[in-house]
């Protein structure tokens, strides 16, 4: 099955270059409503047989991954079951490509009918105003049983414009053994300042290398010039009571608490307890491969490390979760689902974002994959009711998570501003307080507040 939808997308693909894509179309400019939906889900019990067939496609970066695609198209399969007359031809994209690809086709008129996006791309999109709100597509109740924490990171001008899938706050994954080698137990991780923090990464980076020889970072940090890289520092900045802007959208990068946290990780890389230049994707190998004591990450990275570990399971024994330290909250990069304006058949596109993000979709993803869902009918699921202590650490983190503050088509691109300025503090060895300085007027300049 996965194969074939695979051939499909690929088809799907090179039609794009001459033709729009198969379920795209026209602009529906908000004539499908709640009511549609409702009328959508009502009559699909026991009538499927009756409905004409459809096809829609879901642009996913899930479905690109080794650790999430089994479950995602596991997903599809389970939806194309109880809606028969429903196709859903699956396009994969690497997570790094999607963004600038939703854009690119959202502008042509080849959009995708459903997409996953990252909480940080939704603002371009609701600007090329290409979506479909999710208060015209979902039905009432079911637009309803979101979490507030997990709708209002997306709603612009009162309307909900992506449905939140996974919420992915940000916990200090730790490695068991090199904390006790370093002279620490986990009962040091309870109330950890950052301070401390720092001195255990310091302490770690100092045994040189782990049982296989090969080196050993107190810390990951990613620097690598992507958006990423810039919110994934969000906890350093939080920790200094920092942050790139304010809720009302002000930038505030250049205080005294961003020079400190940039201070900090560039004095950790000159005790070697950092292996700058790298990505996210680098640090999870780095972390896997047992050379890294602390690593911050969402829920279900630790199948990756699993996966990456000559271990495999019995590195599970090795690893530990605790919250973010410095007594602030961490934050959190919520995935969602957006259904995009040009779609010709955004009832099914509803029944698709409510298939996956309910407690049907969530049972099948859960059962493969840890996760925190968004909705309150999902939490109901059995795999909620029985948390492991990790993963406790992750819901309770998502109660208090703050979003990514993402609610301008400016954001990657400052986002792009703190990666460039860890490279030079981190690679460079560039002065913090020149560096932020200048990256503060450059992000001021990028929001026209000069």
């Amino acid at each position: 099955m996965k194969n074939l939808k695979k051939a499909a997308a690929l088809l799907l693909a090179l039609a794009a270059a001459s033709t729009s894509l198969a379920g795209c179309g026209s602009s529906q400019s908000g004539e499908s409503s709640a009511a549609n939906a409702e009328n959508a889900q009502a009559s699909s019990a026991g009538t499927e047989g009756e409905k004409e067939p459809v096809t829609i496609e879901f642009a996913s970066w899930y479905a690109a991954e080794e650790t999430t695609a089994d479950t995602m198209y596991a997903m599809i399969d389970a939806f194309e079951r109880k809606y028969d007359w429903i196709t859903v031809n699956v396009t994969e994209y690497a997570y790094n490509n999607l963004s600038e690809q939703l854009l690119v086709r959202g502008a042509g008129g080849t959009a995708p009918d459903v997409s996953q996006v990252n909480a940080g791309w939704v603002a371009s999109l609701v600007e090329m105003d290409v979506l479909n709100s999710m208060n015209d597509i979902l039905p009432e109740d079911v637009l309803n049983d979101f979490y507030t924490s997990a709708s209002e990171g997306f709603t612009y001008d009162g309307q909900v414009m992506a449905a939140t899938m996974i919420r992915n706050p940000f916990c200090m994954y730790y490695n068991k053994t090199l904390l006790e080698k370093a002279g620490y137990t986990e009962d040091d991780l309870t109330d950890l300042s950052w301070d401390k923090f720092n001195q255990m990464c310091k302490d770690i980076a100092a045994l040189k290398t782990n049982e296989d020889g090969n080196v050993v970072y107190g810390r990951s940090l990613s620097t690598a010039l992507l958006s990423g890289t810039g919110y994934y520092f969000y906890n350093d900045l939080f920790a200094n009571h920092a942050a790139y802007a304010d809720q009302d959208g002000n930038i505030t990068f250049g205080s005294e608490g961003t020079i400190a946290a940039f201070t900090q990780v560039q004095d950790l890389v000159k005790a070697q307890a950092i292996a700058p230049g790298l990505e996210i994707k680098e640090n999870r190998t780095l972390f896997g491969n047992g050379q890294v004591g602390f690593h911050f990450d969402i829920a279900s990275q630790k199948d990756t490390f699993l996966a990456t570990s000559a271990k495999g399971e019995d590195f599970a024994n090795e690893i530990g979760v605790a919250v973010v330290p410095g007594n602030v909250p961490t934050f959190a990069t919520d995935h969602a689902l957006v259904c995009f304006k040009q779609t010709e058949h955004p009832e099914e596109c509803a029944l698709l974002i409510d298939f996956l993000t309910g407690p049907e979709g969530m049972e099948i993803y859960t059962s493969n994959l840890d996760a925190i869902c968004a909705r309150s009918s999902a939490s109901e699921i059995d795999y909620y009711q029985n948390l492991s202590p990790d993963m406790k650490i992750f819901q309770e983190a998502a109660s208090t998570a703050e979003g990514l503050n993402a609610k301008s088509s400016h954001y990657d691109n400052a986002m792009l501003l703190i990666a460039e300025a860890l490279q030079r503090v981190t690679i460079n060895m560039e002065d913090p307080a020149a560096v932020v300085t200048e990256i503060d007027g450059k992000m001021k300049e990028l929001y026209g507040q000069n």
